[in-house]
């Protein structure tokens, strides 16, 4: 008889909730625009407006959002990124091509009248895919595909910041510094 709690009895207090309503459409819009990361929209905004710059220059009509063959959208996209550059006349590095494909493939998802589509997707944009590889494998021939990483330590600098009395183990300070130094040598934090 113990086991059972009375259930009509409230500790805190506080009247339970029983009315569900629909929210508003503003109060849907909030939660939309809390989820959208600033740098993310100015960076599809501005390879947005690189696309549809490219597009009027080759006399392409209308919106990139308004094309409704996505073998027409595919051609589209695969020439400017064959002509793609920098304000400087230069071509761009690998990292910034695949976030202009990431950018437009954001926008068209959410505005184009034939999403969803994915530019990701190499079975649905198989040129597409072809002209980007080859586009990408250019530019590493010409240095601009990979990361430039950092050089390692030689074992003269490890020695020579190891008798630095920054690294010093008789103050806190040193000793702290000491620890992460080690860690960062040991573990290959960066």
């Amino acid at each position: 008889m113990g086991r059972h709690k009375d259930r009509s009895i409230n500790v805190n207090n506080k009247k339970p909730y029983k009315k569900y309503t629909l929210p508003d459409q503003e109060e849907i819009d909030r939660l939309i625009n809390k989820s959208t990361v600033l740098n993310t929209k100015r960076a599809t905004t501005a390879w947005l407006n690189k696309f549809e710059n490219f597009r009027s220059n080759v006399k392409y009509i209308g919106k990139c959002t308004e094309v409704a063959d996505i073998h027409e959208l595919e051609v589209q996209i695969q020439n400017f990124i064959v002509v793609m550059k920098t304000k400087y006349g230069e071509d761009y590095k690998a990292t910034s091509i695949n976030a202009c494909i990431d950018a437009l493939n954001r926008h068209l998802n959410q505005y184009s009248v034939i999403r969803p589509l994915d530019l990701k997707d190499r079975r649905m944009f198989p040129s597409l895919w072809q002209i980007l590889d080859g586009k990408l494998k250019d530019i590493t021939e010409q240095g601009k595909g990979e990361i430039k990483g950092s050089d390692s330590l030689s074992l003269d600098e490890v020695k020579l910041m190891f008798n630095s009395p920054i690294l010093s183990t008789d103050t806190p300070t040193g000793l702290l510094k000491t620890v992460f130094f080690y860690n960062a040598l040991f573990l290959g934090l960066r």
